[in-house]
């Protein structure tokens, strides 16, 4: 249900993050290519044979442990489909900043991770 609150109310966020990405020569180059985080793009069992010092292991240790799976739902309720690709691109990193930052799926850090994240959008932090 996350989800639908996010696309539903958040068509502003969306044009803002938009905005920024045509601002840097990266930004042009994900909305150009698309790349996905997928099942098919995310193999987490190689992500388990990594050392336990990288990024790719604790990315892999967070999924697992909390019995989830490269796999989001299509979005529907965005007004365009370059806003509907930034939505799905934050759903499908949305993971790497809970792992990123070491706040897990409780509510309270649930909230502060949107605050972390509004923050990251707005201010370029």
């Amino acid at each position: 249900m996350t989800f639908v609150t996010g696309e539903t109310t958040g068509n502003e966020a969306l044009k803002a993050m938009h905005y920024k990405m045509k601002q840097s020569t990266e930004g042009l180059d994900v909305l150009k290519n698309k790349p996905r985080v997928t099942e098919e793009t995310m193999d987490l069992s190689y992500l388990s044979s990594l050392p336990p010092q990288t990024f790719g292991y604790h990315y892999y240790r967070f999924m697992n442990s909390n019995q989830l799976s490269a796999k989001r739902a299509t979005t529907k309720f965005v007004e365009n489909d370059e806003l509907g690709y930034v939505m799905t691109r934050y759903r499908e990193n949305h993971d790497f900043l809970h792992t990123l930052t070491g706040v897990y799926m409780v509510s309270y850090c649930r909230c502060m991770h949107g605050i972390y994240s509004c923050r990251c959008r707005c201010d370029g932090s």
